[in-house]
């Protein structure tokens, strides 16, 4: 039995027709097909791609999150590849935990990241910065960002019964070993099977950690794996794409020219809970400018900035249920200096599955979130179908 789409899902009735030969940019991320009711969104999505042939001078950003299973991302990736004329993809943290299947094979976090990259290429995804010039003749810089979280967004928002570091899924799914010193992992760096039906956020309940956990350790590899992923961003090269607007390779798109460092970000702020109001997320609101149009978008998985962590953690407020603080696991503040090296105009970000749009210091942070069936039911996350966020007029 089909199941019904979300209310407010657009579907090609619901939103005017691009004009002919113009590109559009969508955002997704965290679609968790591991579970049924995601799988089948993103299947309808497809679907009304391929019938109607509305996406295919368009570029879809999928923000990380899809599943653990290389299976999945494989089938997701090629779907949506099917449908747009370009997909770019970068892995979220839930891509990176390790099967008892792959523990059996040797299999660590890192080289599941390897793995992933590759499965994603093969699958049709462009996972580097690659510039497109459409038939238009704007010039569009689309650019993946890797990373982690080290902490640097914490903010105390209430307190706690268990610590985020310790009761994280993460902790017992990821294996970082191969990244830095390897004797810091040897006391808390845990692998089992992953639960599907965990999000992953707020699990504690069920989390039987095998050894004593050691908060310093695990604090100081997670900065290590932080470094590692925000060091492949200065060192990724171009991938090869497809389809009728061209293709520029773009090696170099962190900016190191002078002036480029002087764009720096206000300090950044602990989110303020009786601001919710005004820092709410915003209807699609794609640019309005009538000019040339050469614009810069990057995406990564994880949160750069703590202003974003807002509508995750007034819901934990309002719920009274605390267990533990996700700022801690947020994302990182490293990440946003990297934003503003490629000078982007847009950023699309996943992870807190809390969709909050905010304009920065000239920057629109953008969450585009499907996330958990039980979270859309709740109305914590508000998913309405694939996010417009950039079009040509």
């Amino acid at each position: 039995e089909r199941l019904p789409l979300p209310v407010g899902t657009q579907l090609r009735s619901e939103r005017p027709p691009p004009a002919l030969g113009t590109m559009r940019v969508f955002a997704v991320s965290d679609v968790h097909v591991d579970f049924p009711k995601n799988r089948d969104l993103v299947s309808r999505i497809v679907a009304h791609g391929s019938i109607h042939g509305e996406y295919t001078n368009d570029v879809l950003i999928v923000a990380g999150d899809i599943s653990h299973k290389m299976e999945n991302i494989r089938w997701t990736l090629s779907q949506f590849s099917n449908v747009f004329e370009h997909v770019f993809y970068c892995p979220g943290n839930h891509e990176l935990w390790i099967t008892a299947e792959e523990k059996k094979l040797g299999m660590d976090s890192k080289s599941k990241f390897e793995g992933v990259m590759e499965t994603a290429k093969e699958a049709g995804a462009l996972t580097s910065g690659t510039v497109i010039k459409t038939k238009q003749g704007n010039m569009i810089s689309i650019i993946p960002l890797l990373s982690w979280y080290d902490g640097s967004l914490y903010f105390d928002y209430g307190p706690e019964q268990y610590e985020a570091y310790e009761v994280c899924t993460d902790t017992r799914m990821c294996n970082w070993d191969t990244i830095g010193n390897t004797d810091i992992a040897k006391n808390e760096c845990q692998t089992g099977e992953a639960n599907t039906e965990s999000d992953g956020k707020d699990s504690s309940s069920s989390i039987q950690l095998k050894k004593k956990f050691d908060l310093q350790a695990h604090k100081k590899r997670l900065g290590l794996v932080t470094s590692y992923f925000h060091n492949f961003n200065n060192s990724s090269k171009n991938s090869a794409g497809k389809g009728e607007n061209e293709l520029v390779a773009s090696e170099d798109l962190l900016d190191d020219s002078p002036g480029t460092q002087d764009r720096k970000p206000t300090e950044m702020k602990d989110p303020n809970i009786s601001s919710i109001n005004s820092t709410s997320p915003t209807s699609d609101s794609p640019n309005k400018e009538t000019k040339k149009q050469n614009i810069t978008i990057s995406f990564s998985h994880f949160l750069p900035r703590k202003e974003l962590i807002l509508g995750y953690s007034s819901a934990m407020l309002y719920r009274r249920n605390i267990t533990w603080n996700f700022s801690k696991i947020a994302g990182s503040a490293e990440l946003d200096l990297q934003i503003r090296r490629v000078r982007s105009s847009i950023h699309v970000y996943g992870h807190s599955h809390r969709n909050v749009e905010l304009n920065i210091d000239g920057i629109r942070y953008v969450g585009a979130m499907m996330g958990y069936p039980r979270e859309r039911q709740a109305g914590q996350c508000s998913f309405s179908g694939l996010k417009l966020i950039w079009k040509e007029n």
